[in-house]
């Protein structure tokens, strides 16, 4: 996608903070993480065309931020 493209999306859109969640995953057993195996950074997790999370992961530790895009058309 374009630069353009992708700051003229950002006008039809507004962000929603949806939640916030936890995970600690030093307290599940070894094979039963459904997660990614990321040790040290972030990653983003589409879960519908309008659903997304950004999350930060530290050591066995995931602090998930959950939005959802909102359209700012008026029907």
């Amino acid at each position: 996608m374009k630069k353009a493209n992708m700051f003229n999306q950002l006008k039809y859109y507004k962000y929603r903070l949806e939640g916030v969640a936890v995970n600690n995953r030093w307290r599940r057993k070894p094979f039963t993480r459904s997660d990614n195996w990321v040790i040290f950074g972030f990653s983003k997790r589409w879960f519908m065309p309008m659903q997304f999370e950004y999350a930060i992961h530290l050591f066995g530790i995931d602090i998930g931020f959950w939005f959802r895009k909102i359209s700012r058309i008026k029907k």
